[in-house]
């Protein structure tokens, strides 16, 4: 009698994996270059003069009638009371109600100096402190997430390690958990755009950690990446025409290709509830991704700083034409 054949990996075991589902455009929607998906489950959009808020099936549904005035929203993101809306076109940042979605502090001004920003593209929120990539100043700026009060900046133009080129989408990834919240720590992970990579940098001081990837389309190599988000143990990073993952290792785990003419994924965000989804938005073409989910672990790894990453400088990027990044 020959032996059973082995048990099939069970779901928890099986690696994650990402699918695209559809593409959808949305007659309210247009030219959307950020995402955040709202504690509620709603999603939200940063379009041209105001972000524009979808159901999670993305539905429309009502939108806020208080929204202070703005005029080119590039990012968004929020924590369980307030909601930030960097400005491209007026080099501001402004914290809202994440309950009335009343502005209640702003900060920025078109410049070089502590709180001025040019062109800004990407924010994100880790403890109490706000990131913001200071796109064309080639640095990214932290400040304080109520009062908007300059912290410290990093980040000079260059190719060098810690330096930026057109920096773009920010996110915080968890390098270590506790049950308090509050204890976790966190690396900041910056879309190094027009060098075609990924730096981490330490969230306490601005140190430069490793950088992953290069320019490429081949695993581990990187296309003008724009969006960032760190999720159950692995990163997901927008690019032209794809979405990578990558593991914990900081290696290729899985890459997604999106088809379409001319299409640039500039931000990336995950849903909340059982089945989660994962959002993507090509503001050049007004359109929405929407990737299912599979195999998502039970607990989120929480892995060390990898041996394999890349520590070190790296030469310059390829010759490409690293035009600015401007609204």
């Amino acid at each position: 009698i020959p032996p059973p054949p082995p048990p099939a990996p069970s779901s928890s075991s099986a690696p994650l994996t990402l699918k695209h589902l559809k593409s959808l455009s949305s007659d309210i929607v247009k030219a959307p270059t950020g995402i955040c998906v709202l504690p509620n489950g709603k999603l939200s959009f940063a379009c041209p003069k105001k972000p524009i808020f979808l159901t999670a099936d993305c539905k429309t549904t009502k939108q806020p009638n208080k929204l202070p005035k703005l005029s080119l929203p590039s990012s968004l993101c929020c924590d369980t009371s307030s909601f930030y809306v960097t400005d491209s076109e007026t080099h501001k940042v402004t914290r809202l109600s994440l309950r009335t979605m009343k502005g209640t502090n702003q900060t920025g001004s078109l410049g070089s100096g502590p709180c001025q920003f040019q062109f800004p593209r990407g924010s994100c929120v880790i403890h109490n402190h706000l990131f913001v990539s200071d796109c064309n100043n080639h640095r990214v700026q932290r400040l304080s997430k109520t009062l908007l009060e300059h912290q410290i900046t990093f980040g000079s133009i260059g190719s060098g390690a810690g330096e930026l080129r057109y920096p773009h989408g920010l996110a915080g990834h968890e390098t270590s958990g506790s049950d308090d919240p509050s204890r976790h720590r966190y690396e900041l992970i910056v879309c190094d755009t027009q060098n075609h990579r990924l730096q981490f940098f330490n969230v306490d001081d601005g140190s430069f950690v490793r950088q992953v990837g290069e320019y490429g389309t081949g695993s581990l190599q990187f296309e003008e990446p724009k969006g960032v988000k760190s999720k159950h143990g692995y990163i997901f990073v927008a690019e032209k025409r794809r979405i990578q993952v990558l593991n914990g290792d900081f290696g290729s785990h899985q890459i997604i290709p999106v088809e379409g003419a001319n299409v640039v994924l500039d931000s990336i965000d995950f849903g909340h509830g059982k089945e989660q989804k994962c959002y993507a938005c090509d503001g050049q073409n007004s359109k929405i991704h929407v990737f299912g989910i599979e195999n998502i672990p039970v607990k989120n790894p929480h892995s060390p700083p990898a041996k394999k990453a890349n520590n070190k400088e790296s030469a310059p990027a390829p010759s490409q034409p690293a035009t600015p990044v401007i609204a």
